[in-house]
């Protein structure tokens, strides 16, 4: 006796917020950062508050245009964009994927390029930087070696703590 087997379609969340914690729950399962998770929460909630008429998946029109208010709001600067694009953009992936939505508003949306930052600082300034900790004692020892990593590498902080 043969039998069929037939493809089960589990149906979308029914709203963006059930969405976003499924989301985030297979986020999690990626391995994401706790940090990246929060940030997700955060743009796509901002989104969702700020935006109320993109409340209703099957709206697209009302999605499209609330997604470009979003970006193109007044002041924002490139790193600002660029981070809004990128969640908002890998939610919306997501949400197609699971067919709450027919396809990413922001599919074709490119990031912006931001300006150079450059800080000039003063040589004595920087000298008497590197001259503050006691490098007698171990904390100012670690200290004077992690500023001259930071200057020569031009590394953040954070990511150089997270080295190993």
């Amino acid at each position: 006796m043969s039998g069929r087997l037939t493809k089960v379609k589990k149906a979308a969340p029914a709203t963006y917020e059930v969405a976003l914690e499924q989301f985030l729950l297979w986020k999690k399962a990626q391995g994401i950062s706790e940090q990246t998770m929060k940030d997700y929460r955060e743009h796509v909630s901002r989104f969702l508050k700020r935006y109320p008429a993109a409340a209703n998946p099957k709206d697209s029109e009302a999605l499209e245009k609330s997604a470009y208010a979003y970006l193109g709001e007044e002041g924002i600067k490139p790193a600002t964009y660029n981070n809004r694009l990128v969640y908002l953009s890998t939610f919306f992936n997501w949400c197609a994927d699971k067919g709450m939505i027919d396809e990413n508003p922001l599919l074709n949306s490119k990031k912006r390029k931001a300006e150079g930052r450059i800080v000039n600082l003063d040589e004595n300034i920087i000298r008497e930087l590197l001259l503050a900790p006691d490098t007698s004692t171990y904390t100012g020892l670690r200290d004077h070696a992690l500023m001259l990593f930071f200057l020569d590498t031009g590394i953040r902080p954070k990511e150089a703590f997270a080295l190993l």
